[in-house]
């Protein structure tokens, strides 16, 4: 339990992006983004970092929130703008600083390989900037400062700062350089800030050196030429005492503020995580804090002048979520934003249309061990301490291509292919370390860096599932202590000598702790979190509603964590069922190569029933059958058993009616108000017949849906006497859109209409109504989706790829989840949907007091499900070793109760606690038979109200079946 409770509080520092009005996690720009600076625009925020060597140079990003950050491009993206030279990690574009005035933009900054302090400006931040206006005034670090149309800059020439007026639009120094402050009297004083609030204007700086010692200080003045007072409680933020020794943060510095639009006032500072000791590698990443002023008029940060990881206890602005899914497949015109190079580089080496999908580098005579110079390098920053990183390559020519951990010229760790050998090299200052690790096929291999604290682990695949170690090293070598300067760790792709390489992809993902995302949150989805599902339909019975899907869980299973989604292992349906929305009921699979031993894969199910002459409803499952074809189960319950009524597929690619549509798969079907069976089918291209009335036989012609730019996911509904028809879109250029309605995003769920079916052209393209999940801060995929009506709402029913990240695995494993979605009946206008990690609302409370199935939950960690007696029936169980958790949400008791009832076996302990999975202990049932019994206990603390419960698991194999309260 202990254990446990570590893996919970840890998740809790690593997650990310919730969507919560108070709390968050920093560092809230992870990786190598020091010396931040940010500027408000209305209700936008713009926050800039430094870049040294690395072009284009100074990462710009955009924010609604604060925590929240979207990077949105670069400032300097054009060599007219920035000369660099690579292989300089002291060099470079230090320190900027971005201020909005007036409708203008300007960011200041100094480039210390090229004249020193300049400025650009834009009236468009997301656009181009101006090149370089050059300002005389030296030192480095400057800012801006505007007031009643005048503009001053500071910076700190000769170790003090400075001041004086320029003109921001031409450079011209209006007014001579005046000292006005030199600190507290700590080394380096650098990074200075000037704001105005109450009449007074605030100067803060920083000081001590971008290290351990580092601190902010600030002093005021009634003029802004000075004389400055310094603080009597400076620093205002510093690690470097003992209140912050123990902080896995330290170095803080280097800050900015902003008074955000509510009022509140903010602090963005550069600091570092510490790893393996007292070493750092990420480089210095960007921390939020909150700023209070106290009665004299001075700025406290965070309450005691340090900062924390978790800041789970500061309020917000409302928070909201941004695209975050980065270029990783090499499928875009251009390289994402987050993709740089070392100094300027030689485009000619590097191609994204040579080879389509793929990215092309070209090797030169510029290794990564040299200096000054940019070797053919593209590589984007490491941003958590445990990460794993991937690539699929193929390399051809006699030069060296394959993957680096970089620091600078003098420490990197290499896998490379060079003339058909794989090889491993470590860089360490004047030593090298070479080995050959194997001969490799004439063909493409998959190439991967995993980090935590301590080492970097280098390993290689031909099969993208199974990898060998190739090498391991230490990551202090990587360390900014062991080498200096002032970047961090980049993870990259790199071509040497006269040859080339083919890039796949690359694809990043953090390592985390293997806990539900949902133990930790009140979140509703995905609704299972235990296994990966998708491909979600659902139908109402009885009072419950049912939803089904596909079980990517058995591709999983069959591949592992680093292997691929590629359908081919899934030969099982899931099923699970809800009376709240919250709590689910995992009923199991339904396995179709048992029922159906013909069929070669299934997928993508969609259910009906129909109440039929014996006066038994009927179920009716359809589900692709692989990609050939569309098959059917049927049953009298909707938990099965279930029984295959043909031998072979209902309809499959080899029906002459199907025209050019020769992938039938992904069925929608729907019966409509006369008890007629409708079917849809198809990828890349849509066709709809009628079913017979035993439902199982296709009774009219297959007739086209001309749906513009279909890719598949076909679902039908039955609206107002309606034919409701939903897909998913192609990823394709939408440029040759037919209809003057507005263009779709790229690969979204939209939807037609249409009163006659059978008629093609009665069929009315209306518009999209849920984006691709990309588009709301989930990786990009593609999309199926399910509309239902329960209880007076209508739920759309999707799939995202979010649990794998908790599962770390990139493997593209997705899960079922469910949001409310307006869906006007009357004129058939289904409004754009969303989809959160929040989910939707219980509806109703649980009652305690029925007996509830221990397969019914809102989260788990470490349960395992069999089978019960009964189809549909599912007994959770403990995994060997491990203690489980299983998460009731909103149980209401109207009363005290008198006893717990437990229906179990094995051995060992079932504890129910309140609120948290170490919250108070309600009660705790002592289990020791082998054999299912009814075990009792009275509560050991007084129960009413409404509360989550969360039933710990421990002991040897445990089964339980289900629990009420007396």
């Amino acid at each position: 339990m202990k254990k446990l409770a570590f893996y919970l509080i840890t998740l809790l520092f690593l997650t990310t992006g919730n969507s919560l009005a108070q709390g968050y996690k920093n560092p809230v720009i992870p990786g190598c983004h020091p010396d931040p600076s940010i500027c408000k625009a209305g209700e936008d925020y713009y926050l800039v970092n430094s870049s040294f060597e690395y072009f284009p140079g100074v990462p710009l990003f955009h924010s609604r929130d604060l925590v929240n950050w979207e990077q949105i491009g670069h400032v300097l993206n054009r060599e007219s703008q920035l000369k660099i030279n690579g292989g300089n990690m002291w060099g470079g574009i230090y320190a900027p600083t971005i201020r909005y005035n007036d409708g203008t933009f300007y960011m200041i900054t100094t480039n210390t390989s090229d004249r020193g302090n300049f400025l650009v400006y834009t009236d468009n931040p997301y656009g181009e900037w101006s090149d370089p206006v050059w300002i005389r005034q030296g030192g480095i670090d400057p800012s801006l400062y505007f007031e009643n149309g005048r503009c001053y800059l500071v910076s700190n020439p000769d170790g003090a700062i400075w001041l004086c007026e320029i003109n921001p639009k031409t450079g011209e120094q209006l007014s001579e350089s005046k000292r006005i402050w030199g600190g507290t009297g700590g080394r380096f004083p650098e990074g200075p800030h000037i704001y105005k609030r109450d009449g007074w204007y605030y100067l803060m700086i920083s000081e001590g050196g971008t290290e351990y010692g580092h601190k902010v200080t600030i002093a005021r003045s009634r003029n802004i030429g000075g004389p400055y007072e310094s603080n009597p409680a400076n620093p205002i933020l510093t690690h470097i005492n003992q209140n912050a020794e123990n902080n896995p943060i330290q170095g803080v510095g280097h800050a900015d503020m902003v008074q955000a639009h509510d009022g509140s006032w903010w602090l963005v500072c550069l600091g570092f995580r510490t790893q393996n000791g007292q070493h750092h590698v990420l480089g210095r990443e960007t921390f939020l804090a909150p700023v209070a002023w106290n009665e004299d008029g001075w700025p406290v940060v965070n309450g005691d002048g340090t900062i924390n990881l978790d800041m789970k206890d500061v309020k917000t602005l409302p928070q909201t979520t941004v695209k975050n899914s980065p270029d990783w497949d090499f499928n875009n015109p251009q390289l994402g934003a987050e993709w740089n190079w070392i100094g300027i580089p030689d485009k000619k080496n590097y191609s994204l249309t040579e080879k389509n999908g793929f990215l092309r580098i070209k090797g030169s005579e510029k290794k990564l061990d040299d200096y000054g110079c940019s070797p053919t390098f593209v590589g984007r920053r490491q941003e958590d301490i445990d990460f794993q990183a991937t690539t699929r390559m193929q390399a051809r020519g006699n030069g060296n291509a394959g993957m680096t951990v970089y620091l600078c010229p003098s420490a990197h760790y290499d896998l490379f292919v060079s003339e058909n050998k794989l090889k491993l090299r470590y860089r360490l200052s004047e030593l090298c370390y070479e080995k050959d690790i194997c001969q490799v096929p004439d063909d493409f291999i998959y190439l991967r860096i995993k980090g935590d604290a301590a080492t970097y682990t280098l390993a290689y695949s031909t099969d993208g599932t199974h990898y060998t170690e190739a090498g391991r090293m230490n990551t202090r070598y990587l360390s900014t202590e062991t080498n200096g300067g002032f970047t961090g760790v980049y993870l990259g792709l790199f071509a040497e000598g006269q040859g080339y390489a083919d890039f796949d992809n690359f694809k990043y993902m953090p390592v985390v702790p293997e806990v539900s995302p949902k133990l930790t949150s009140k979140d509703a989805n995905p609704i299972l979190d235990f296994m990966f599902t998708a491909d979600p339909t659902a139908i109402v019975h009885d009072g419950r509603l049912y939803v089904y899907g596909t079980n990517d869980q058995q591709q999983y299973e069959a591949v592992g964590r680093d292997g691929r989604n590629t359908y081919e292992h899934i030969k099982t349906l899931v099923m699970m069922s809800t009376d709240d929305m919250v709590n689910w009921t995992y009923h199991g699979l339904i396995k179709t190569d048992s029922i159906a031993p013909w069929i070669v894969a299934s997928w993508a199910p969609s259910i009906v029933k129909r109440k039929e002459k014996d006066g038994k409803t009927h179920f009716y499952l359809y589900f692709s059958n692989s990609g050939v074809g569309t098959a059917v189960l049927t049953s009298t319950s909707p938990v099965g058993p279930w029984s295959s009524p043909l031998d072979k597929s209902l309809i499959d690619g080899n029906n002459p009616e199907l025209g050019d549509c020769r992938v039938p798969f992904d069925p929608g079907a729907v019966i409509d108000d006369k008890g007629i069976g409708w079917l849809a089918v198809g990828g890349s291209c849509a066709r709809i017949m009628r079913l017979g009335k035993d439902m199982t036989s296709i009774d009219s012609p297959i007739v086209p849906i001309y749906a513009p730019h279909h890719f598949e996911a076909n679902e039908l509904n039955f609206i107002n006497g309606t034919y409701v028809y939903t897909y998913n879109t192609d990823w394709q250029d939408y440029s040759d859109w037919p209809f003057p309605t507005e263009k779709p995003t790229t690969c979204c769920m939209t939807y037609m209409t249409s009163k006659n079916p059978l008629d093609s052209c009665s069929w009315e393209y209306r518009h999209n109504y849920l984006k691709n999940p990309g588009e709301y801060g989930f990786d990009f995929s593609n999309n199926h989706t399910h509309l239902e009506k329960y209880r007076g709402k209508w739920y759309i029913f999707y799939h995202t790829m979010s649990l794998q990240h908790s599962y770390n695995t990139d493997g593209g494993f997705r899960n079922i989840c469910v949001d409310e979605i307006k869906v006007d009946e009357k004129n058939l206008d289904i409004h754009m949907g969303n989809q959160t990690l929040k989910g939707v609302e219980q509806i109703q409370p649980m009652n305690p007091f029925t007996i509830q199935q221990a397969s019914t939950v809102a989260a788990t960690q470490k349960i395992r499900f069999v089978q019960g007696e009964e189809p549909g029936e599912m007994l959770a169980a403990t995994v060997s070793g491990e203690t489980g958790i299983l998460c009731v949400r909103g149980v209401k008791f109207g009363k005290a109760p008198s006893a717990l009832q437990v229906k179990a076996c094995g051995q060992g302990t079932i504890e129910v606690r309140r609120s948290t999975p170490e919250g108070e202990l309600l009660a705790s049932v002592n289990i020791n038979n082998t054999e299912m019994q009814v075990l009792e206990c009275k509560p050991s603390a007084k129960i009413k109200g409404t509360a989550d419960l969360f039933f710990i698991l421990k002991g040897k194999q445990i089964e339980f079946k289900y629990w009420t309260f007396k």
